[in-house]
């Protein structure tokens, strides 16, 4: 398992990067949030609230077979852009981004590939 330290400096190298808000791991059954970095307000409450979105997909997965199991889910509010995807077991990782911002999504896959195998680790 990924040591305390190593999680959070993930998180906030993640948080960090340009055009981000926000970098939180969240509970996927419960919304409860692991460790959160960024925007204190988002960190809060919004990342948690997140996974209600997951959830209501696991919830009708069937409906969904045809198109496959959600990797990750993109939501565009007005303001920002709301990315969701799994990370360990049993956790999803919540970013939130500038809705417009030119993101490093290659970057951002590779750190999102990084902690997930370091949360799968035993």
């Amino acid at each position: 398992m990924m040591r305390p330290e190593s999680l959070r400096e993930a998180l906030s190298d993640m948080a960090a990067q340009r055009g981000f808000q926000a970098a939180a791991l969240v509970e996927l059954d419960g919304g409860m949030v692991w460790h959160a970095e960024g925007d204190a307000a988002l960190c809060d409450a919004v990342v948690s609230t997140v996974s209600d979105y997951w959830r209501l997909y696991r919830r009708n997965r069937e409906v969904f077979s045809p198109v496959g199991e959600l990797q990750v889910a993109i939501l565009f509010h007005r303001a920002a852009r709301i990315t969701v995807s799994e990370c360990g077991p049993g956790l999803i990782l919540v970013i939130i981004t500038d809705r417009d911002a030119d993101v490093d999504w290659e970057r951002w896959k590779k750190a999102h590939a990084r902690l997930s195998k370091g949360l799968r680790a035993a």
